[in-house]
């Protein structure tokens, strides 16, 4: 569907083209593929960036699977299946709480947080198969007093966007699917950002605020 996240991230802000007419509109990404999408979208459009907040918290026995997402607060968001209790997902999570903001002070550097309040505030990911990661980031960012939440996203399944649909105001989707929980169908070039890799160009998108200011 699409050669790489370079692609999709064109593809996205030719769509979300309209919202620079618009005041106070801040592009955030989910990390880690979501966070390299958004910040290109963002230098793209010339629009304020931000990391969404949020990691998800990973367990050992289930790599691949998100039961439990931890925002930049600490507070933790539950896959409703799972028997885990918040307690245990906030020890599991202490680490995941610590390497978050390590992250995001490495991408930041010297630029500081765009202005979340009153702001419409647009949350992307590289695609939305189940909605804990992106729930959780709508959750977060209207906590910190965003005033129109938007999910935007190169492509979505089908039960994704029933559910999502409940937890925002508006749902940008270049594509629909039918369920998977493999990304990697949706490009050509697929692997998981290193960090690296998320860190320059999340950098950059920041970088873009200090030199606007």
């Amino acid at each position: 569907m699409y050669a790489n996240r370079r692609e999709a991230a064109k593809a996205l802000a030719e769509r979300l083209k309209p919202l620079t007419a618009e005041k106070n509109v801040v592009i955030t990404g989910v990390p880690p593929g979501g966070a390299v999408v958004g910040a290109r979208v963002a230098l793209m459009l010339d629009l304020p960036f931000a990391c969404a907040g949020v990691y998800k918290v990973p367990m050992a026995t289930l790599p691949d699977t998100t039961l439990a997402v931890i925002d930049a607060d600490g507070h933790v968001t539950l896959d409703p299946r799972t028997e885990l209790t918040r307690y245990e997902v906030g020890k599991l999570g202490a680490g995941t709480l610590t390497r978050m903001h390590n992250d995001l002070a490495k991408c930041r550097a010297d630029a500081e947080e765009p202005e979340i309040k009153g702001a419409t505030v647009v949350v992307v990911d590289e695609a939305v198969l189940s909605v804990l990661l992106v729930r959780a980031a709508a959750t977060y960012l209207r906590r910190l007093g965003a005033e129109h939440v938007i999910l935007a996203t190169p492509v979505i399944s089908m039960s994704a966007l029933a559910e999502a649909e409940r937890h925002f105001g508006e749902i940008i989707a270049l594509h629909t699917s039918a369920d998977t929980d493999d990304v990697a169908r949706f490009y050509d070039e697929y692997h998981s950002p290193s960090e690296t890799e998320m860190q320059s160009t999340v950098h950059q998108a920041y970088m873009r605020q200090v030199l606007a200011g």
